[in-house]
């Protein structure tokens, strides 16, 4: 089974002089290549502002290519329209990743620890095929307020027409998933943790709970007329 990882990820705020001192290298790939994931084959699609002093440099990117060899890498540059934008650099790495033919996307960031349990990604998988792959499956990062990290199937793409609202620019997509599904397609499980290692963000916060509540609002509908269609 295919399964992508969509992984926003820049060097910004930090005084990183290589890649082996990146996040993305540390805790994602080094995470992910303990791990044997027997069955799945997996791609990570990285996105990088093309101006960024490690990831720009071919040398760099070279150095994960080969030191991992668990797991695939597609390296994708945005330019600096895209600063900032971490949704809608999810977005464009969830369409790139369902247009080379993949089911399932792990959203999350570069800085999110791996579960030591090998089974976590297949229980993701298979909850969400209980639920005719509708809605999302995720563990918890670093509080218990909601899930997060999310893992989702093409028909949330298919539904929403994405992988989060472009509206959002940043904090609040987590909420904005988690709310406009219904109770029954939530499935976030305390049980797994993914924690955010990295501290402090490396982008500009924005966030407005209620502009939030209000897009949720609006896609709402989206979901209502999915659902309503595929019983019909």
């Amino acid at each position: 089974m295919k399964i992508s990882f969509l992984v926003p990820s820049t060097t910004s705020n930090r005084d990183w002089k290589c890649i082996q001192e990146t996040y993305l290298f540390q805790i994602l790939f080094n995470g992910l290549e303990k791990q044997k994931f027997e069955g799945y084959d997996i791609t990570v699609y990285v996105g990088y502002n093309d101006d960024d002093p490690i990831y720009s440099n071919d040398d760099e990117r070279m150095k994960c290519d080969a030191i991992f060899t668990k797991f695939k890498i597609v390296w994708i540059p945005f330019d600096e329209s895209y600063k900032g934008k971490v949704t809608t650099i999810w977005n464009v790495l969830g369409e790139k990743a369902l247009g080379d033919g993949f089911e399932y996307f792990k959203v999350l960031g570069d800085d999110i620890e791996i579960p030591r349990d090998r089974g976590w990604l297949g229980y993701f998988v298979n909850q969400l095929k209980k639920n005719d792959n509708i809605g999302f499956s995720s563990g918890f990062s670093n509080n218990q307020r909601i899930p997060t990290q999310f893992l989702v199937h093409k028909n949330h793409i298919k539904i929403f027409g994405f992988v989060y609202p472009n509206e959002i620019p940043n904090w609040g997509v987590d909420d904005w998933l988690y709310e406009v599904y219904p109770k029954k397609y939530r499935g976030g499980y305390k049980q797994i943790s993914l924690p955010n290692m990295g501290g402090e963000p490396r982008y500009e916060i924005q966030f407005n709970p209620r502009f939030v509540e209000a897009i949720v609002k609006r896609y709402k509908t989206k979901f209502n007329r999915f659902i309503s269609e595929k019983n019909n």
